[in-house]
């Protein structure tokens, strides 16, 4: 399968948001919500800078 782990850049630091993630949506006003295989949500205000399918990886920028 496609899972991907999501993941977030906050200045110098990156912390994991959300592992085993099946879908990002974006909504308005920069916000992304993430949902996980067993369908948890996670919502947070960021930019998308990549995903990287063979890493199984998603980046997002945090904005405040």
């Amino acid at each position: 399968m496609c899972e991907l782990n999501v993941n977030m850049v906050e200045g110098t630091n990156t912390i994991t948001l959300m592992e085993d993630v099946v879908r990002l949506v974006v909504n308005n006003n920069n916000e992304i919500t993430i949902t996980g295989m067993l369908g948890e949500t996670l919502t947070v205000q960021g930019k998308i800078m990549h995903v990287d399918l063979t890493k199984q990886e998603a980046l997002i920028r945090k904005i405040d």
